[in-house]
């Protein structure tokens, strides 16, 4: 059942996506539709993300359309991870996909750390890069800076967040991602 939905603008990447969290049996799915240029030409790349009631992420099935088109299936099963069936060593112990065209996936780590105001926590992403379209581990910190407002902190990444009441992200930096419309 859908409990929320958001429309970003990402004016770094000429972007735009639909965002839909809804809650279902098992957990939390997390479904999405970015709309951006790819090698020069549009495209467009839909996710859907099935976490479990603790937030861990389950699969990850992205699909690619436009100039070079092609689909990724992940799957982690307690820290183990597969991608479109092929066992990744690498990524083990990784708790999140980080999808790194949409601020979606920081849904994940922030429902699932539940920081106090001022604490700070970390994880590893299997973190998909774009537009390299490689995924790797990679190590996150999440801080909680207010009720709404977090830091978060990767390698050269240094944005402040806002999150609205249900973890969704509202602005991400200075001029990254920014809602346009929110429902839920």
């Amino acid at each position: 059942m859908p409990i929320a939905e958001v429309l970003w603008h990402c004016a770094a990447l000429n972007s735009a996506e639909h965002c839909v969290l809804s809650e279902t049996e098992t957990g939390w799915q997390i479904r999405g539709l970015t709309v951006t240029p790819m090698d020069g030409a549009p495209a467009h790349i839909e996710f859907d993300i099935d976490a479990d009631r603790d937030w861990l992420t389950r699969t990850a099935r992205v699909q690619f359309h436009g100039p070079r088109a092609f689909a990724f299936d992940i799957r982690s099963d307690d820290g183990a991870w597969t991608v479109n069936g092929d066992e990744r060593k690498d990524l083990a112990g990784c708790t999140d996909i980080d999808l790194g065209w949409t601020p979606a996936t920081n849904i994940l780590p922030i429902r699932r750390l539940q920081l106090n105001v001022g604490a700070t926590g970390t994880t590893t992403a299997a973190w998909f890069r774009f537009p390299d379209l490689v995924i790797e581990a990679n190590q996150q910190r999440y801080t909680r800076t207010g009720d709404h407002l977090w830091r978060y902190q990767s390698g050269p990444y240094d944005f402040d967040i806002t999150v609205d009441e249900h973890g969704l992200v509202t602005q991400y930096g200075e001029d990254l991602w920014r809602a346009a419309a929110r429902r839920g």
